[in-house]
C-alpha cells in the first residue's frame, strides 16, 4: 500500500503538548510520554519535548504565537524534520506552523496513522489505513501541498487542490468496496466459529501483552513485539480446555489507546467488531505501567463507543513480576470492583 508520504525520512522530531482548562499539566505530561512512545514506534528521535500551558488555544498556531517562533529557532539549531503535536490540529494550523518553521508538521492522529500503515500486512489492515487515510487528508489538502494550491490540475481550469480531492473522491470509493468485501468475508468465518465453539477476544490497551497471553493459552507462535500497535488484524487460535477436547477460540484484536482518532475507530469497524460479537472479553492490563489506571478507563470508553455493556468480561492482570509490592493493594482493589 502506499505509505503515508508526511511521515517518510523523517528522523529528528521535537514533541509538543499542551495543559488547558480541563488537561492538568500531570496529565500533559504523561500524555508527551505516551506521544514519545508513539515517535519511538515510528523511528523518530527526540530532539525536545515542549509543554505550555495555555487558557486558550492559538486559532492560527494552536500553540502561542511566540512559542511558534522558539519551535521555528530549535529547528533550524538542531537540524529537525519534523514537530509532532499530541494533539489533533486543525488544516489552518497544521499549514501556517509548516510555512513558518520549515518542518514538517505531525499531529496525534497523522503519527498514528503512520505506525498503522507501518504494520498493516494484511489486505484487511492495509485496506482499514487506506480508509482511514483518506478521512484525515480529505479536509487538510491544502495543508499537505500549500505550495500547490493554486496550480492548475490534471482538467483544464482544475486547481491542484480540485483534482486532488477528485482522485480521492475515486480511492474512496474504490477502498469502501474493499472493505465491504472484508466485512462479509470476516462475518462469515465469525458466523463459522461461533456455531463451533465459545468464542473469547482479547482486548486492551495496546503493548498490554494481548499477544504474550494468546500465545501461553494456545501453544501456538503468533507476532509478539513489545512496541505499540504490533497487532492490527485480528488472529483466532483453537485453545482446548482440558483432556474431554472442549474447545474455545481465543481471538487476539487491535490494541487502544486514549483519544483514538474518530477515522481510525470508523474506519477499524471490522476488525472492531471481533469483540462486538464475542462470549467473552478478556481485558488485558499492563499492571506495570504507571498509569494503567487510566489504560483501563481508555479501553472501558472504546467498549463503550462499541456499545458493549453487557457482555463479560474478565480482568486480566500482566507483568506482575514488574509490579511494585506496595501497589498490589491498589491492584487488588481494581479487581474487587
Amino acid at each position: 500500500m502506499d505509505h503515508i508520504p508526511e511521515a517518510q525520512n523523517i528522523k529528528r522530531a521535537i514533541l509538543v503538548g499542551v495543559s488547558q482548562p480541563g488537561i492538568s499539566m500531570q496529565d500533559a505530561r504523561e500524555s508527551l510520554e505516551e506521544l514519545a512512545n508513539l515517535a519511538e514506534t515510528a523511528g523518530f528521535e527526540e530532539v525536545e519535548r515542549v509543554i505550555q500551558n495555555r487558557s486558550r488555544l492559538d486559532p492560527a498556531y494552536y500553540i502561542g504565537s511566540g512559542k511558534a517562533e522558539e519551535l521555528k529557532a530549535t529547528v533550524a539549531d538542531n537540524d529537525v524534520d519534523a514537530i509532532v503535536f499530541d494533539n489533533d490540529l486543525s488544516p489552518t494550523q497544521m499549514r501556517n506552523l509548516e510555512l513558518l518553521t520549515d518542518a514538517r508538521i505531525l499531529d496525534r492522529s497523522l503519527l498514528i496513522l503512520d505506525i498503522f500503515a507501518l504494520h498493516a500486512q494484511t489486505r484487511t489492515a492495509q485496506l482499514q489505513v487506506q480508509m482511514a487515510h483518506i478521512r484525515y487528508i480529505r479536509p487538510r489538502l491544502h495543508t499537505f501541498n500549500p505550495h500547490k494550491a493554486r496550480q492548475a490540475g490534471g482538467r483544464a481550469g482544475e486547481t491542484w487542490v480540485e483534482t486532488s480531492r477528485r482522485n480521492i473522491d475515486y480511492r474512496e470509493q474504490t477502498v469502501y468496496a474493499g472493505l465491504k468485501r472484508v466485512q462479509r468475508q470476516m462475518a462469515i468465518s465469525r458466523k463459522h466459529r461461533k456455531a463451533n465453539a465459545f468464542q473469547v477476544t482479547l482486548v486492551g490497551y495496546t503493548n498490554a501483552g494481548k499477544s504474550t497471553l494468546m500465545r501461553a493459552l494456545s501453544g501456538e507462535e503468533v507476532l509478539i513485539q513489545d512496541q505499540l500497535f504490533a497487532t492490527l488484524t485480528p488472529t483466532s487460535r483453537a485453545v482446548y480446555l482440558d483432556r474431554q477436547k472442549r474447545r474455545i477460540v481465543l481471538t487476539d484484536s487491535v490494541g487502544f489507546i486514549k483519544r483514538l482518532p474518530h477515522h481510525l475507530f470508523e474506519s477499524f469497524r471490522a476488525t472492531l467488531a471481533e469483540a462486538v460479537n464475542a462470549d467473552l472479553l478478556l481485558h488485558v492490563v499492563d499492571a506495570s505501567h504507571p498509569t494503567f489506571l487510566s489504560q483501563i478507563d481508555a479501553v472501558h470508553e472504546v467498549l463503550g463507543k462499541l456499545e458493549i455493556r453487557d457482555k463479560p468480561i474478565l480482568l486480566v492482570y500482566n507483568k506482575m513480576d514488574r509490579v511494585d509490592p506496595k501497589r498490589t493493594q491498589e491492584i487488588q482493589k481494581t479487581c474487587e470492583n
